[in-house]
């Protein structure tokens, strides 16, 4: 299932976590229940999430090819550092707090006005 979403093209994809790679925005398939979902802008959690991985889009277009070692590669280890997810799972650390995560935020509330995952 695809959808247009301000010049990104969101995907649903068979994996634990989202990305965004350039314009194109994969969303976990755990996120979305069905296809009107997707669709459904009074859907809270997905709306956010998606606002969230446009933010990275956007980091994209700022950053150009230094996107992969700026955010992409520090944004996979923090995302998947056991012992950040054991910080996160104990409450200790928001998994927004890291810097390119709260950037993505900013930028989607700035350029769209979504609000976005709470740090």
């Amino acid at each position: 299932m695809k959808a247009p979403f301000h010049g990104a093209l969101v995907s649903v994809w068979n994996r634990k976590s989202s990305v965004s790679l350039g314009p194109f925005i994969f969303i976990t398939h755990q996120a979305v229940r069905d296809e009107e979902n997707l669709n459904n802008p009074q859907s809270s959690f997905l709306r956010k999430l998606i606002a969230h991985e446009y933010g990275h889009t956007i980091q994209s277009l700022i950053l150009g090819p230094f996107y992969l070692f700026v955010i992409g590669i520090p944004s996979a280890i923090w995302a998947n550092s056991k012992r950040v997810a054991a910080r996160r799972t104990r409450g200790t650390v928001s998994y927004y707090q890291f810097y390119t995560e709260r950037w993505a935020n900013h930028l989607s509330k700035r350029f769209m006005g979504f609000d976005t995952p709470k740090v």
